[in-house]
This record gives C-alpha cells, sequence and structure tokens, in this order.
C-alpha cells in the first residue's frame, strides 16, 4: 500500500497540477471513495470542485478512473462547503 499512495503523491504533484488550473477545481487528496453516502475500502484521487458540473459537459468532466501506471485509479468528486467566516471574540471593556 505505501507503494501505492507514493505513487498517487507523486500524481498530485505532477498531473494533479495540470487539473488545478480549472478555476472550479480547489483541490486533490488521497480518500476512500464515497458512493450514496457510504464509504468504500477502495481509495481513490479526490477532487473538490467549487460546484459539480452536468455531466453531459465532457470537457468539463473528472473522469472515474486515471490510470498511474499499472494502476487504474477511481477517482471521486466533491462540492467544497463554504467556511464560516472567522469571528472575534468580544472584547471585555473596563
Amino acid at each position: 500500500m505505501d507503494a501505492t499512495l507514493a505513487a498517487l503523491r507523486t500524481w498530485i504533484e505532477t498531473t494533479g497540477q495540470q487539473w488545478l488550473a480549472d478555476d472550479n477545481i480547489t483541490g486533490i487528496d488521497i480518500a476512500h471513495k464515497v458512493v450514496e453516502g457510504m464509504t468504500l475500502d477502495a481509495v481513490c484521487l479526490r477532487f473538490t470542485v467549487h460546484r459539480k458540473l452536468a455531466a453531459a459537459d465532457p470537457a468539463a468532466t473528472i473522469p472515474p478512473y486515471v490510470s498511474i501506471g499499472e494502476r487504474i485509479v477511481p477517482t471521486d468528486v466533491i462540492e467544497a462547503r463554504p467556511l464560516a467566516a472567522a469571528r472575534q471574540p468580544a472584547r471585555a471593556h473596563a
């Protein structure tokens, strides 16, 4: 498994950088694939996007699998959740 993780990390640092040039893609990491809310044992490349696009647009679609050497690795796509605004704690007035 260590060799697989190393190959995935290398892919993210090289080929993955080309995907990050797309303004809609905010990140790529290694995770377990989630299908219909269930986490599977399969390790995948997870793409985080601002919003999922229609599958009818092949140019905008992240493929369901990528080839990394001899390996076929599944992908997963999730929408980024908006971050809550950071709040400053109230200060006590003397």
